[in-house]
């Protein structure tokens, strides 16, 4: 049974999973937090933005976005079409089944 992958943000399985670690907001970063907490607070959008924008790398690791978000979304969903596919069942009757089985199950006959 051919698995239809999502890939527009994983790669799962033709690549393992990329392990990200996000971390709290810590005397890093706060100074820069509250500034853009502050500015939002303010009405001042365009600026809350413009201090993102300048400290975009030093606050990756703090941040989870939607394309995090959906990355992880879409992990999750291709890790649920591998393991479904990956499952194996087995019959066990007296007749072959005559029902449609999955690829790779098993039927025993009983004694």
């Amino acid at each position: 049974m051919a698995q239809n992958y999502s890939h527009e943000y994983s790669n799962f399985p033709s690549a393992t999973i990329e392990l990200t670690n996000y971390m709290d907001i810590d005397s890093t970063v706060a100074p820069i937090i509250s500034r853009i907490y502050q500015l939002q607070s303010n009405g001042d959008y365009t600026g809350a933005n413009d201090l993102i924008e300048e400290n975009r790398e030093l606050l990756k690791p703090y941040s989870v976005d939607m394309s995090a978000l959906n990355r992880i979304i879409e992990e999750i969903y291709n890790t649920q079409l591998y393991a479904l596919g990956s499952s194996q069942q087995i019959f066990i009757s007296d007749a072959e089944p005559a029902v449609d089985v999955p690829e790779g199950s098993f039927w025993q006959q009983e004694y």
